[in-house]
């Protein structure tokens, strides 16, 4: 079975039966790759896996099942912070990595997003609430069943090149081992003339001298999305202060 196949089963999963039966379909994935998959294949193959899942955007949801259920491997006490999430990853598979850098990224989405329920520190009952609002989402990704009982995709996925998947997935991954970065949020002043492309386009050329549209697209529907505005309809203003999601986590189409 593909990568790709694994996904699509994972995905009618969460659109059939919940994020919570995603989860346990993806852990049957893995625990699959690690008992079939030769030794010196199976970090190449989970490397593949997380990035698939996350060019069809699961792992946001994946990760908070993911942190409910494995907090105690994260910190005996129940409760985590960034730091203990840094030193988790370090000793997981990339699919752990994977997730665990998307609770790194989104740490500050979810406490701006639920204020409330954060300290320094992730507790139990802040998973609890995030996990009652993803287990409550509409998932819709184009699945169905066929005649013989398996589930298909009914849309295009626009699958890109497996060597190319598996080369930036695994050159991903990596990183992990070489460097421990922390998320620092960064915030953009708006200029006079500014959309989000100009700005989304401004913020991705600091980082790489070849920007493509689709780059500056995805990236400033992001950063408008990140601001609780819309990238069509919400006008900038000069001095508006604009704060930006993480780049390194981008996803393209390219």
């Amino acid at each position: 079975m593909s990568n790709m196949e694994a996904v699509t089963r994972i995905q009618a999963a969460a659109q059939f039966q919940g994020i919570e039966s995603a989860y346990d379909v993806l852990k049957t994935e893995v625990e699959l790759i690690s008992s079939t998959v030769p030794a010196n294949m199976q970090t190449l193959q989970k490397a593949e896996l997380a990035h698939l899942l996350r060019e069809n955007n699961l792992l946001p949801d994946l990760a908070i099942v993911f942190a409910s259920e494995e907090r105690t491997r994260i910190e005996e006490d129940g409760t985590f912070d960034r730091s203990d999430l840094r030193r988790f990853k370090k000793d997981a598979n990339p699919v752990e990595v994977a997730l665990t850098n998307v609770l790194l990224r989104d740490f500050n989405v979810l406490e701006a997003k639920h204020v409330d329920w954060f300290g320094d520190e992730l507790s139990e009952n802040d998973l609890n609430n995030a996990l009652e609002d993803v287990e409550g989402k509409e998932y819709s990704f184009g699945i169905t069943l066929d005649s013989d009982g398996k589930y298909q995709r009914t849309e295009g996925a626009g699958e890109r090149n497996l060597a190319t998947i598996v080369g930036e997935t695994v050159d991903e991954w990596s990183k992990v081992f070489t460097r421990d970065r922390q998320v620092q949020e960064k915030v953009a002043e708006v200029k006079s003339g500014d959309g989000f492309d100009s700005v989304a386009r401004r913020e991705l050329m600091l980082l790489q001298k070849n920007v493509t549209n689709s780059e500056v697209i995805e990236y400033s529907r992001r950063i408008a999305e990140y601001n609780k505005m819309d990238r069509d309809t919400s006008i900038l203003h000069p001095g508006d202060r604009l704060r930006l999601p993480y780049i390194e986590s981008l996803r393209t189409d390219n």
